[in-house]
């Protein structure tokens, strides 16, 4: 995590009701009950850069795996789109992180909602090619992007290792 982030990077789950974490060991203990709950995977579906900003529209799957917010564990799956909007450092840590997430649509798929509420069913992960979308084609762009659909080609992989030596 501390080769991913900064002790000024910020990250938040927009309209969660929560603070932004600021901070390595706040971001990891605010990410680390969706690590401890789910067998996750990703995917990339559009990559937006411009500069040191980002923009990735990412699909999130998951089987709950342990109780999360409230929810026993369920077994069950949910996939919902995430957007992130982001800054990168020369590094390409983050910087300040503001991810848009479909928390009510998540928790239905999960048996969250009250009997007979209707909700989308989950997405999937699939064999689809992001778009991505580089504003001037600069080194710094190209390189932001490429640590992005990287970093989600070892997440899935589970490959902590490379992960975060992706950072340095």
């Amino acid at each position: 995590f501390t080769r991913c982030y900064t002790a000024a990077s910020s990250e938040e789950i927009v309209d969660s009701g929560e603070p932004a974490a600021v901070g390595t060991p706040a971001i990891a203990a605010s990410t680390r009950p969706m690590w401890d709950a789910f067998n996750l995977e990703g995917q990339v579906r559009m990559n937006l850069a411009n500069g040191d900003k980002a923009l990735t529209i990412a699909l999130l799957h998951g089987t709950q795996t342990d109780k999360f917010q409230g929810l026993p564990s369920s077994g069950k799956a949910f996939g919902v789109f995430v957007a992130e909007a982001q800054t990168l450092d020369d590094q390409g840590r983050h910087g300040a992180v503001r991810n848009y997430i479909d928390l009510a649509g998540m928790m239905a798929q999960l048996g969250g909602a009250p009997r007979g509420t209707k909700f989308r069913a989950p997405y999937v992960v699939t064999d689809k090619q992001p778009l991505v979308a580089i504003a001037t084609g600069s080194d710094v762009e190209t390189a932001n992007v490429a640590t992005i659909q990287g970093g989600f080609e070892l997440f899935n992989k589970k490959d902590w290792k490379g992960l975060t030596a992706i950072y340095y």
